[in-house]
C-alpha cells in the first residue's frame, strides 16, 4: 500500500471510530472536537527547533489546548481521542534521503508530544509521513497566479516522471524555483498535527 493510501485509511478509520462513538454519547451533548497544528523544520534537519517558524508559540497552543480541555473535566480515551502526526520533506534533494528526513521528522514530533501530553498513551498516537511534499507544492502554485515559471513548473509536477527529474527540471525554472525557496518551501518541511478529542465544542 502506497504511503498516501495509508494515510487516507488512517484517517478514514479513525473518522468512523470517532462519529461511532460520538452517536453513542449523543445525550451528553459530547461532539467530536478537532485542531491542527503545523511545526516546520529548517532544511535537512529533523529536530524542533523552537526559534524556527514559531514553532515554540504553537506547542504552547497544544499544551495549553490539553490543559484547558482537562480543567473542564475532560478525561483522555485510548478509544475515542487521537493525535495524527503527518510528517513531510519538501522536493529538493535526493528521494531515499526525503523518505529518511520525512520520517526522522515524524518520530520527532511524536516523542515531543508524548513528553509534552503524557495523559495520551503511545496507543494514542497515529504517525504517518510523506517522502515528499508534491501535494503542498502543487498547492502553493495554483494559489499564487504571479509565481514565476508557475505553468511549467506545475506541468512538471503533474509529469509521471521520477521524483528526482522533476526536481532536477524544476530547477532549471529558475526564477519559479528561487522564489520557492525564498518565499514557501519552508512549509513543506513540516509536521502537521490533528488533535482530535470527544468533548463539548467549548472546550477549545
Amino acid at each position: 500500500m502506497k504511503v498516501s493510501d495509508r494515510i487516507l485509511a488512517t484517517m478514514l478509520s479513525m473518522l468512523v471510530s470517532v462519529v461511532s462513538l460520538a452517536q453513542t454519547t449523543d445525550s451528553l451533548r459530547l461532539h467530536r472536537v478537532e485542531k491542527h497544528y503545523n511545526i516546520f523544520f529548517p532544511i535537512n534537519s529533523f529536530k524542533i527547533e523552537g526559534n524556527f517558524q514559531n514553532n515554540s508559540s504553537t506547542i504552547e497552543t497544544i499544551r495549553q489546548d490539553i490543559l484547558n480541555t482537562l480543567a473542564n473535566g475532560k478525561t483522555i480515551s485510548s478509544e475515542s481521542d487521537s493525535i495524527l502526526i503527518l510528517s513531510t520533506a519538501s522536493p529538493d534533494g535526493s528521494f531515499e534521503f526525503n523518505r529518511n528526513l520525512a520520517r526522522r521528522r515524524a518520530l520527532s514530533t511524536s516523542r515531543l508530544l508524548q513528553e509534552l501530553l503524557p495523559e495520551f498513551n503511545p496507543s494514542n498516537f497515529k504517525v504517518e509521513y510523506l517522502e515528499e511534499n508534491w501535494d503542498g507544492l502543487r498547492q502553493i502554485l495554483n494559489t499564487d497566479p504571479d509565481f514565476p515559471d508557475r505553468d511549467e513548473m506545475l506541468k512538471i509536477i503533474d509529469s509521471s516522471l521520477s521524483a528526482d527529474d522533476k526536481e532536477r527540471l524544476l530547477r532549471r525554472c529558475r526564477e519559479g524555483w528561487s522564489h520557492l525557496v525564498r518565499n514557501h518551501i519552508y512549509a513543506l518541511r513540516s509536521s502537521s498535527i490533528i488533535l482530535t478529542v470527544l468533548g463539548r465544542r467549548d472546550e477549545f
